[in-house]
């Protein structure tokens, strides 16, 4: 992929709400789901993303929203995963100036959850708010796993970003998770 000088991995890829992605289960997750296409839904797999940041240099995020309120281009930042898919370190930044960004870091340290594997302390985070296949603790900021809910955007449940330092939630309507090893200036 040519995005950014290239290199990059697209191990997630949301391009409408056919397919729900929250009530996956753990195999699903650990193995991969979807068709893998430009213009299909599919998550690469769990195991797959943790060989790829399992090395001793860093992976870089990027994160694309389009939809629903979506601002600008990502800059991305590096995040690795360790053994059962906890952050180690997750956060993009958007060019959007110092106060307004888009922060994974409260999913820092998170574990993975999913409908039948559910490692968050607050389950109704997965059971009632559909935000499944995600890092969560006490809920996110974030959940690009979440229920595809085009119907009702003044919730923070499902799928969305909050963003940070603003008063408002995006509900993209698609969204494409990427990765690749961080270049060394």
């Amino acid at each position: 992929m040519n995005t950014e000088g290239g290199g990059w991995i697209v191990f997630q890829r949301r391009v409408d709400g056919s397919d729900s992605f929250w009530n996956h289960t753990w195999e699903e997750y650990k193995l991969g789901f979807g068709e893998f296409g430009a213009n299909s839904n599919f998550w690469l797999g769990n195991e797959l993303l943790h060989q790829l940041t399992a090395k001793d240099s860093d992976v870089t995020l990027r994160v694309e929203m389009t939809g629903d309120r979506t601002p600008g281009a990502p800059t991305p930042n590096a995040f690795w995963f360790n053994h059962y898919y906890q952050f180690k370190r997750f956060m993009c930044l958007f060019g959007l100036g110092a106060l307004q960004r888009y922060d994974l870091t409260y999913s820092i340290g998170a574990q993975f959850s999913t409908i039948d594997r559910i490692n968050d302390p607050a389950p109704t985070c997965v059971t009632k708010y559909h935000m499944g296949g995600w890092w969560l603790r006490y809920c996110a900021f974030e959940s690009l796993n979440g229920d595809y809910n085009i119907v009702d955007y003044n919730n923070s449940y499902g799928l969305f970003w909050i963003v940070d330092g603003l008063d408002y939630i995006i509900h993209p309507r698609q969204t494409r998770m990427m990765l690749r090893p961080t270049r060394k200036s």
